[in-house]
């Protein structure tokens, strides 16, 4: 995943308040290990995956997606040392709490160091949410388990699970992710 990275860390290190890198690659960034397919940088505006478009492209990473609207994202997908990396804006309206959308990933991140340049990583307890609500346990348990050492900013964390107010059960799966293992086992 760095590898694939590093032909753009330069790139990213120029906008780091104009992106995030999101779903199971900022985990693996992190050191939480769970299967990862792909690279996916949240952009906090259409320039901004033109900007990266460029400059993926001028590092020569293979263009398979030209930059384009594809339904609520602009989005442009490249391939750089045998990793897919997709640049891509989320333009929905609204407050809700997510990974992706509105405020939130813009004010709960962490940064990184990656070639001697900051990099941005959306918050574990947004990715959590993200994992929970598609139902993929080889992911929210990693995150969950990583969560469970290193602490959970609380007010995020009961912010996300808002989120699954309607859905109970994904609730308490979310509570007990991030219960340390032995507390899990004495149920």
């Amino acid at each position: 995943m760095e590898r694939a990275l590093a032909p753009l860390t330069s790139v990213l290190a120029h906008v780091p308040e104009s992106i995030r890198v999101v779903g199971t690659a900022s985990s693996l960034l992190r050191g939480i290990d769970l299967p990862v397919g792909d690279v996916d940088v949240l952009a906090r505006d259409r320039g901004t995956v033109m900007r990266l478009s460029t400059a993926a492209a001028d590092a020569g990473a293979a263009c398979l997606v030209d930059p384009t609207e594809a339904g609520p994202q602009y989005f442009a997908e490249f391939e750089t040392a045998g990793v897919h990396v997709s640049f891509s804006t989320v333009e929905v309206a609204g407050s809700a709490v997510g990974e992706c959308i509105g405020a939130w990933p813009w004010r709960h991140f962490d940064l990184i160091e990656l070639g001697g340049s900051p990099l941005p990583l959306v918050a574990s307890e947004l990715r959590l949410l993200s994992e929970v609500m598609r139902l993929r346990p080889d992911r929210w348990e990693p995150i969950g388990r990583h969560l469970s050492e290193v602490g959970v900013d609380d007010e995020l964390f009961a912010a996300a699970l808002s989120r699954l107010e309607a859905h109970p059960s994904l609730q308490e799966i979310m509570r007990d992710a991030i219960r340390p293992s032995a507390d899990r086992n004495r149920g």
